[in-house]
């Protein structure tokens, strides 16, 4: 690399010309926000609990896909809410699937109850 001043020979990294004294370079980098990534273990989480749960995921799964956009720092307030949201869910899920089980329990002894079976 030369000097585009006095066309002197460089080194690697060098900021200022040793012939002109003219900056040549930087004198820091500029350091630019880190973006955020998509959290793929939330969006699987979100996912199944779409298929577990059903609508009460889609919050979840919403707010797990804004969280790969925009500063570290609101990704991971977004996915703070996402986790929350899918807990949520997957508590409810449980319960619902809990008690289907037991209507279906019940339902399947009172059928055997009415022919006898029981």
């Amino acid at each position: 690399m030369y000097c585009k001043y006095c066309g002197a020979e460089l080194l690697e990294g060098q900021t200022f010309c040793a012939d002109c004294g003219n900056q040549v370079g930087k004198l820091f980098k500029e350091e630019k926000p880190k973006k955020a990534g998509l959290d793929v273990g939330m969006l699987v989480w979100s996912i199944l609990g779409m298929y577990f749960c059903g609508a009460f995921s889609i919050p979840a799964l919403v707010m797990t896909i804004l969280a790969s956009v925009g500063t570290v720092e609101e990704s991971k307030i977004r996915l703070n809410i996402a986790r929350r949201f899918n807990t949520v869910s997957m508590i409810f899920g449980a319960v619902m699937n809990a008690l289907v089980c037991l209507y279906i329990l019940f339902y399947v002894v009172f059928i055997m109850m009415m022919l006898g079976m029981a």
